[in-house]
């Protein structure tokens, strides 16, 4: 027994000897190969990876076990070889074949995954050593960055095999790993943090203030399910398998070399728009220019080579809107390479920029306040994920629907290419993109359709991926599908791409004005539609066949006949008893008179002295009746005298503040004034053009009360007819921040048809209203009362409603009380009016 003994110890010491030996060799061999290599000392500070191999023709198969979270995470890397030409601009691609296998070895499904990436190269500042950012040791080969892709686990998959399709060079492999969501209940947390070393610890802690010693159970059990395992194959290493660790520097003190990194700011060029909302009350506006230049996007001309001046004169043409109709400015400013800035003095509203080659523009918003910091109002980008549809492929939408509520759909249409600007006639009808279909949960079709779309190029969206590339324009399409309603199917008729929204029943839709729309960055987002996802999502974009779009506002279309002055003007009162006001709101200078509205506006008169008119009026009449406004101090006793031509001057003694004075019949045409006054404003009506100044309009508005109000109207047509709701409040919050709440509530007859419509009614909206800003609006008939600005609301009277009676009632919190309403439509062209039939004894229509 004791030689037996002996035995034992010396042959476990010489085991003990063997691996101390075998583990200083090897770590020789590895110092040893670590010289000459192109990776720099900076790798002992690399971090290491497991990855797994795979050339054009191999195969990798990973074991699945049934989880509650079907998803797989796949992380990719290509090889090339090291003598890649430098700079690695160019994108690598390549693509791996993805079979999901059943316990039987039966084929449950299959996925080819599209990979983009490039190789990442630094260059030493020390000796000028150039070194890839993931690279093996002992291997020439270099690794790409890392791309990755979501897989979702068919139902009965137990194994999948990957395998790298052949493709063009440069990438000559691939290496993979996998990672599967941790699944485990409390006590196997706890077992597994106890497992964890302490680097993995300190990793997982990253997030958090506190040290990994620190933290809670509840934080570290919330940080281990949050995690996804690796996955390894199955077989043996060497066989089935070629297992590398993948090294990945972390510090390095060297510069990376490449394609310039896009630079910060909304792109823009010759036919890329850059819009830059102006948040209230606007002011000086910079703009910061930086040249841009990448693949597939805009160039400028060339210039000629003999030409060696350093600064060339660059354009910028500048479209400004704001929230009125006659709210527009048009300009170019000029700027140079050596002042790429330039400086704007503009309301609140939309600036709507063109350069006239590309770059990349940033916006700061001069401080109201001396000494403050200018703030950066420069818009967030808005991304919305698109998908590619070949001819004849089709997409399935779920249609979710809140019990027995309609659901609002959208669908945006765009050509796959745009045509060129040249070939689309203006007066060509759009072709079909797009067909949709309908279908009931038991089959059953409900409608179908095509969805047409012009392919004219968009000058305000593009590819995220490649900004360059030109984007065709979208088109909208709306539908309100009924409960029964339960899958839409679109199929391209012409390679196309679509997005889907929806709208959920119940939900109103809220709206803080101004800040909604000028776009103010620091705002909360607040979504009118959701996007829709498709059945097959995932695979969409695991094969590139779901680009993201960068998205932007659009200017307003201005209808040629209201910009032109043709158009009915319609002021809506509620029912029921209800106490007015007369208002004095101001006119754009620019502004045509309608004949119809000239018995409302005003425009000033001079307090003492001679003035031409032309006296003006609407339908056959010859004798208008002007009306004098005037404007004085309160309790002070003031005379006015209006002499018209030869005829008896009119002589009055008023007393402020304000009221209003007929004059005597005048027939229409040129006229002389003599006017003689004390009053501080004097103006007069039924004149057309001309007599310099502001003009005003008088109109009549509705005083908030503590009910909520109901308003009847008609809707006149089939195509859409929006609402201008303005709320004016109450003048004695000047300089204030008290806004206003108001709910609106649309009621009456709707089309149900499942048919694309060019827009939808939201029945329910509720709006945040602040005070407008600006000069008080004087409230006729009150001794001095005012009211501030009016914020101006639009209401969506759509397509979807049909032809018929409509309610609307507008519930106002109390914070509105003492401000005042105006609810107008506003019908484009000559509209058929009533006959009305004139006496002609009466000399006022003669």
């Amino acid at each position: 027994m004791r030689l037996a003994g002996h035995l034992l110890f010396w042959l476990g010491l010489a085991g003990l000897l063997a691996a101390g030996g075998w583990t200083a060799w090897d770590a020789v061999v590895d110092r040893l190969s670590r010289r000459g290599r192109a990776l720099p000392a900076v790798v002992e500070t690399a971090r290491t990876a497991t990855v797994y191999r795979l050339a054009p023709g191999e195969e990798i198969s990973f074991p699945l076990q049934p989880q509650a979270d079907p998803r797989l995470r796949l992380l990719s890397h290509a090889e090339v070889a090291p003598d890649l030409p430098a700079p690695d601009e160019a994108e690598i691609r390549y693509h791996l074949n993805a079979t999901f296998l059943s316990t039987g070895g039966h084929e449950v499904g299959r996925r080819r995954l599209a990979f983009t990436t490039r190789v990442v190269r630094f260059r030493d500042d020390a000796d000028g050593t150039v070194f890839a950012s993931k690279s093996y040791l002992g291997d020439p080969t270099l690794a790409t960055a890392t791309d990755r892709s979501i897989l979702t686990v068919p139902r009965g998959a137990r194994r999948l095999e990957l395998s790298m399709a052949p493709g063009p060079p440069p990438a000559r492999g691939a290496a993979v790993r996998l990672y599967q969501p941790v699944i485990a209940d409390d006590a196997g947390l706890d077992v597994t943090w106890q497992r964890m070393s302490r680097a993995e610890r300190r990793r997982l802690a990253d997030g958090h203030v506190y040290e990994p010693d620190f933290l809670t159970r509840k934080e570290i059990h919330n940080a281990l399910r949050n995690r996804w395992a690796p996955v390894g194959p199955i077989g043996i290493d060497g066989r089935d398998y070629r297992s590398a660790t993948l090294y990945t520097l972390t510090e390095h003190g060297g510069r990376r070399l490449g394609p310039a990194p896009r630079p910060i700011g909304q792109l823009a060029g010759p036919t890329l728009h850059a819009v830059i909302p102006v948040p209230a009350p606007g002011g000086r506006v910079r703009l910061a220019l930086a040249p841009w230049t990448q693949e597939g996007a805009e160039t400028p001309a060339a210039t000629d080579p003999t030409d060696v001046t350093d600064v060339t004169d660059e354009t910028l043409s500048v479209l400004w809107y704001g929230e009125r109709l006659r709210d527009r400015w048009r300009g170019t400013r000029v700027w140079t390479a050596a002042a790429p800035e330039v400086t704007l003095e503009v309301g609140p509203g939309t600036l709507d920029l063109v350069p006239s080659r590309p770059v990349a523009i940033r916006a700061y918003l001069s401080p109201a306040e001396p000494g403050e910091d200018p703030r950066e109002i420069t818009p967030p980008p808005i991304r919305l994920r698109h998908y590619r549809l070949a001819t004849g492929e089709s997409l399935d939408f779920p249609v979710r629907h809140v019990g027995t509520a309609d659901t609002l759909i959208r669908i945006d249409v765009r050509a796959a290419t745009p045509a060129p600007s040249s070939m689309t006639a203006a007066n060509e009808p759009p072709e079909p993109a797009a067909a949709y279909r309908i279908v009931s949960d038991r089959g059953r079709l409900i409608a179908h359709g095509d969805l047409p779309h012009p392919s004219t190029r968009s000058g305000y969206d593009l590819l995220e991926d490649m900004p360059g590339a030109p984007v065709a324009d979208r088109a909208q399409h709306f539908f309100r599908l009924a409960a029964e309603a339960r899958w839409l199917t679109l199929v391209a008729r012409r390679p196309c791409l679509v997005a889907v929204f929806n709208r959920p029943a119940g939900h109103p839709v809220t709206r803080r004005l101004p800040e909604d729309e000028t776009g103010d960055p620091d705002r909360v987002l607040r979504r009118t539609w959701f996007v829709l996802r498709p059945v097959a999502h995932e695979a969409l974009v695991a094969t590139e066949a779901a680009p993201l779009l960068e998205l932007r506002r659009h200017p307003p279309d201005d209808d040629p006949d209201i910009v032109a002055g043709r158009y009915l003007w319609e002021d809506f009162q509620p029912a029921g008893g209800w106490r007015g006001r007369r208002l004095l709101t101001p006119r754009a200078a620019d502004e045509p008179d309608r004949p119809e509205a000239l018995a409302a506006i005003f425009r000033p008169l001079p307090p003492t002295g001679t003035v031409d008119v032309v006296v003006a009026g609407y339908g056959p009449n010859r004798f208008v009746r002007p009306t004098l406004l005037f404007f004085a101090p309160e309790g002070a006793r003031r005379h006015v005298s209006v002499r018209v031509g030869r005829t008896r001057p009119l002589v009055r003694r008023v007393r402020g503040p304000t009221g209003m004075l007929p004059l005597d019949a005048i027939r229409r045409g040129r006229h002389r004034l003599e006017v003689s006054s004390t009053v501080d404003r004097l103006m007069i009506n039924h004149v057309a053009q001309g007599l310099g100044g502001p003009s005003f309009l008088r109109r009549l508005a509705v005083e908030v009360a503590d009910r909520p109000m109901v308003i009847a109207l008609d809707k006149v047509t089939e195509s859409d007819e929006p609402l201008l709701m303005t709320y004016f409040a109450p003048g004695e919050l000047a300089g204030a921040t008290r806004r206003c709440g108001v709910t609106v509530s649309i009621g009456g007859a709707r089309t149900r048809a499942p048919r694309p419509l060019s827009g939808l009614t939201f029945r329910s909206m509720a709006f945040d209203l602040a005070p407008g800003d600006g000069a008080a609006v004087p409230v006729l008939g009150t001794r001095g009362r005012t009211v501030r600005p009016g914020r101006r609301v639009f209401l969506p009277i759509a397509a979807d409603l049909a032809p018929g009676p409509l309610s609307l009632e507008l519930d106002f919190a109390p914070a509105c009380r003492g401000g005042t309403l105006i609810l107008s439509r506003v019908l484009a062209g000559r509209r058929k009016r009533l006959p009305v039939t004139f006496d002609r004894n009466d000399p006022f229509t003669q």
